[in-house]
């Protein structure tokens, strides 16, 4: 499983309950239940302790309602069915582990056990006389569950040397607190130090931006908001993704504001940059790859699509061989993986990057526009796109750049037609936009889906794009070479890690569900004489 099918595999168990309305309607039926149950059959003690215990749990989640209803249901139901045997104060146990989970984000999970036990001890204020047995079984659940804790901890630690849940905390934080001060400080410790490169494409009025960065990790941390960013400090920049994963992720936002602020300094300075001229538009299969290279006197731009088997953050490593002859590559991300690359393919890919050709000046032409997609358009972090006409007297290209992670087939094919008849190629290409991942249980890392009247748009601003087309008169390049904190390789044990500790919590979450009912089955059988020694 690559890094972007495992995280979006757990992200989306991240995500919350079940609507607020749903959650809602069931509480009120079930404590109307509750409540007919006691007031008739005059269990006015037992009343009053769910009253406290749901009273309690409502004020430690003022501003989440949704799961004080949830923590209510969970509890209110077996404390109903045990009113009928005078121990209903049992299921106040019943809910602990769900309660201390409830609490893991802000607390953390040793604090978060220590409230959810005093919490689930305090009805039994109510029934003095059973206060020992109570005792007993809450402290019982409690050193199961913490048990069950030290194993999955254990695991994290084995495999990355940071326990489970020191991991997983900023995680949850980032993504249902959007707090993602954590997280940047977690990458901020553990992350390590690069030498990055910064290619800057200076094409008439427009700025072609390619570093050696990822955008990720999602929403605000790290990298995740650099072309934003880079396109609000800088008029006309463009921001593409080359090859690389999370492992060159800026590993705090603040790293990425340094960076942007470099790369709006370099923009500024004219002293290093070098002229080139334009050497044509060349059409290549390589492999499964198509690849619409861009030349130039010193350096070529090549965007790749693999569109049998999808493209998704190409070896990092080929930026050894691109920063040789700087022959730069754009990663499309305009269809969904389905299969990871092959070492052929790879080597192939290289090959072509090494290899040279002779090349005479053409005339570069290039013409632009922007538009926005439909609301009802799924899967895009921002409805702006824009449209690229490029063009050499001989072939023309669009390139229709959607603000997403990714695309689904039918969206490239989509694009495709919208340009049918008007260029010679047409490719969608997005930066891999993690922005908005991890926002919601809808848009959950989803790829750009196609929608009703996208097509029309596109083509419209295709259109538009090749009548705002001109010559180019200023064409300059430079790489700029800077040192930055990123993420770094640490991120490929902690994915081995949470794909382990995954399956494993996958394989075992019933364990704590389990142990309160167990526990009072064993002490309900040895306090009736079920069981004997």
């Amino acid at each position: 499983m690559n890094s972007e099918e495992l995280t979006r595999h757990y992200y989306s168990k991240l995500k919350g309950l079940p609507d607020i309305k749903k959650v809602a309607l069931f509480s009120i039926f079930e404590y109307a239940l509750i409540f007919g149950r006691l007031l008739e059959a005059s269990l006015v003690s037992m009343l009053y302790a769910f009253l406290l215990y749901f009273l309690v749990i409502s004020l430690l989640f003022l501003r989440n309602l949704k799961t004080a209803l949830f923590l209510g249901d969970v509890t209110g139901i077996p404390y109903l069915l045990l009113s009928f045997f005078s121990i209903s104060f049992f299921a106040f146990g019943f809910s602990l582990p769900i309660l201390s989970f409830s609490m893991f984000v802000k607390y953390g999970e040793k604090r978060s056990l220590l409230i959810s036990f005093l919490i689930s001890l305090l009805p039994i204020i109510f029934f003095p006389r059973d206060l020992l047995i109570y005792l007993v079984y809450i402290i019982a659940v409690s050193t199961l569950y913490y048990a069950y804790l030290w194993s999955i901890n254990r695991k994290g630690k084995k495999i990355v040397g940071i326990t489970s849940f020191t991991l997983l905390r900023p995680f949850m934080k980032a993504i249902m607190e959007k707090d993602s001060v954590p997280l940047d400080n977690l990458f901020d410790r553990i992350g390590e130090e690069k030498e990055l490169g910064i290619v800057l494409i200076r094409l008439g009025d427009k700025l072609f931006v390619l570093p050696q960065i990822h955008f990720g990790i999602f929403g605000s941390q790290g990298s995740a908001r650099l072309p934003y960013k880079v396109e609000g400090e800088i008029k006309d920049a463009i921001v593409f993704h080359g090859p690389g994963s999370h492992e060159i992720n800026l590993a705090t936002s603040k790293e990425t504001d340094r960076i942007v602020k470099i790369i709006e300094e370099k923009a500024k300075n004219s002293q290093i940059w070098d002229k080139s001229f334009f050497a044509g538009i060349e059409f290549n299969k390589v492999s499964n790859f198509d690849v619409t290279t861009l030349r130039f006197s010193d350096f070529s731009v090549s965007l790749l699509e693999r569109p049998t088997y999808g493209i998704d953050d190409l070896p990092g490593n080929l930026w050894s061989v691109i920063m040789k002859n700087h022959n730069f590559v754009i990663d499309t991300h305009n269809t969904f993986l389905t299969r990871d690359f092959d070492k052929f393919e790879i080597n192939e890919l290289r090959n072509f990057l090494l290899s040279k050709s002779k090349r005479e000046e053409k005339k570069l032409y290039l013409g632009y526009s922007e538009g926005e997609l439909p609301h009802t358009c799924e899967g895009y972090c921002n409805r702006r796109f824009r449209v690229i006409a490029l063009g050499d007297g001989e072939r023309k290209v669009a390139i229709v750049y959607f603000y997403a992670n990714n695309s689904e087939h039918e969206t490239r094919e989509c694009v495709i037609r919208a340009g049918s008849g008007l260029v010679d190629r047409t490719i969608m290409v997005t930066p891999d936009d993690h922005s908005c991942a991890g926002s919601s249980t809808i848009t959950t890392y989803l790829p750009a889906r196609p929608c009703t009247g996208m097509e029309n748009i596109v083509r419209e601003h295709i259109e538009k794009s090749l009548i705002s087309m001109k010559e180019v008169d200023e064409i300059r390049y430079t790489v700029v070479k800077t040192r930055a904190k990123t993420v770094g390789k640490v991120i490929s044990s902690m994915l081995d890690g949470l794909e382990k500790v995954g399956r494993y919590a996958s394989k075992t979450f019933w364990i704590p569900l389990v142990i309160p009912y167990s526990v009072f089955l064993v002490l309900f059988l040895l306090s009736n004489g079920f069981i004997k020694f």
